[in-house]
């Protein structure tokens, strides 16, 4: 059986754990790599153990805005498997990954015989769209330095640590703004000591300042989130 970090398993009795843990392969992916398009058939579920994924709504002239993020508090790809099988959006690693990862007919056996499992998948879910639901909120009513304090802090939150690399185009796109914008916003936070940003990297100096800079949003989804799966 894989080693599963996935905070979903904390609620998941031992031996249900190994009954599941059998069925599941462990999964490593660098940053930018893509597992899952829209409208394509999912393959796999994944369950992250480290790292984040970012799940991206694609619109007709191929701009992808993301919609939510994935770390070790939950799953993707568990409603599309449910419903017609075809991924309801993109999928890109968006730091190093390690995860374990089910195949979509053993997810079905899974799902349909062992009561724990599909208790995790309702709790995942859930969570998935509270998520959407928040961010659809925050990008139409909050400013864009708001927003990037409350990513950076759902990012640290998932990588565990005080440097995220990732690129400022690569967070413009994620916030749909211009990434003219962007370097502003970053600019405001370095000189306030909030972060430093260089090519490819950027560091989370000051918590406790980007809490104060962020929206309600990251409030609201860090109390679901504890709501549901504990303090931890």
């Amino acid at each position: 059986m894989p080693h599963i970090q996935n905070r979903l398993f904390d609620f998941v009795p031992k031996a249900d754990r190994a009954i599941i843990g059998d069925r599941m392969k462990p999964f490593v992916a660098d940053i930018g790599t893509e597992l899952q398009e829209v409208e394509r058939p999912i393959e796999y579920i994944y369950f992250p153990n480290t790292g984040m994924v970012s799940l991206l709504t694609v619109l007709s002239d191929g701009f992808a805005v993301e919609s939510a993020t994935v770390g070790n508090e939950g799953t993707f790809g568990a409603s599309s498997a449910l419903a017609d099988g075809l991924a309801g959006s993109r999928a890109i690693v968006q730091t190093p990954l390690t995860a374990t990862r089910v195949s979509v007919s053993d997810f079905h056996l899974l799902y349909n015989g062992n009561g724990e499992f599909k208790k995790l998948i309702g709790r995942a879910n859930e969570m998935l769209i509270n998520q959407f639901q928040q961010t659809a909120a925050c990008n139409a009513r909050h400013h864009i330095e708001a927003r990037c304090a409350r990513w950076l802090l759902q990012s640290h939150d998932r990588v565990g640590n005080g440097t995220l690399p990732l690129t400022q185009e690569y967070l413009a796109n994620m916030l749909a703004v211009r990434r003219s914008t962007l370097n502003e916003v970053a600019q405001s936070l370095q000189n306030e000591g909030l972060i430093n940003y260089s090519r490819g990297r950027i560091e989370v100096v000051s918590r406790p300042g980007l809490e104060k800079k962020a929206c309600e949003c990251y409030g609201v989804l860090a109390k679901q989130r504890r709501r549901l799966l504990g303090a931890r």
